[in-house]
């Protein structure tokens, strides 16, 4: 009978164990939250960009001959329209300080420079040669020192390799007997800065400086002249950074 009676509990005690197996496999499962994700890369100006800027230019100089005048003259300054592009590369290992090199192209559209009256006509006859120049296109390679305090604004100053095409004119008796294109080459510097409007487009405004140093030229009648045309600037652009 003792025997009997152990033997029930037993099976019972089997019973309530498989009946429980169900219930602790359908208790709640804990799952670990998942991991916060990575912070986003810190942007910065580094890599490649290309863009496009427009504006307006002030182009003045001096203008010499030793046959009609011994001292150089003063240019009467001439507004243009200036439109071209640029390519470059700013570095900016780490901090704000951003380095980096630039190439640029624009075309110049606006009137001539004109030898100040005054000067032209101390020749040996009232109206001597009506001597002028026009800055046709600028070009120059600078390298660009930056300040970014933050990934959104660049401020910077460059200088520079400059060249220009400049047409030389030369007046007298109703002709004109220049009027040749020639490469002056010298100098620019300038400052600008540049916002961040999307990930990788920035609009800018610069000012610059150009002096395309001097040259001396002899014309078809065998007058020689000095010209040293310089340019004042002020553009607004926009860049893609790639």
């Amino acid at each position: 009978m003792r025997s009997l009676l152990l033997a029930a509990v037993s099976a019972g005690m089997m019973i309530i164990g498989t009946a429980g197996a169900p219930a602790a496999d359908l208790s709640p499962i804990r799952v670990a939250p998942p991991p916060p994700p990575p912070p986003a890369p810190v942007a910065n100006w580094s890599g490649h960009y290309a863009g496009v800027q427009l504006g307006w230019a002030n182009v003045r100089g001096q203008i010499d001959g030793g046959t009609y005048f011994q001292t150089p003259v003063g240019g009467t300054p001439a507004n243009a329209f200036l439109l071209g592009g640029k390519i470059g590369h700013n570095l900016q290992a780490r901090g704000p300080f951003v380095i980096g090199a630039e190439g640029d192209v624009s075309g110049i559209l606006g009137n001539d420079v004109f030898c100040a009256t005054g000067g032209c006509e101390t020749a040996s006859q009232a109206g001597g040669p009506q001597l002028s120049f026009n800055v046709h296109g600028v070009g120059s390679l600078v390298g660009r020192l930056g300040w970014a305090p933050s990934n959104r604004a660049l401020f910077y100053g460059l200088g520079g390799f400059a060249t220009g095409a400049v047409q030389t004119n030369d007046w007298y008796a109703g002709a004109n007997h220049d009027g040749s294109v020639h490469l002056f080459t010298g100098w620019t510097a300038g400052l600008g800065m540049d916002v961040m409007v999307l990930n990788n487009i920035s609009l800018g405004i610069e000012g610059r400086y150009y002096d395309l140093g001097n040259k001396t030229l002899t014309d078809a009648t065998n007058f020689t002249w000095g010209w040293h045309p310089t340019m004042w600037t002020l553009s607004i652009g926009a860049k893609h950074y790639f």
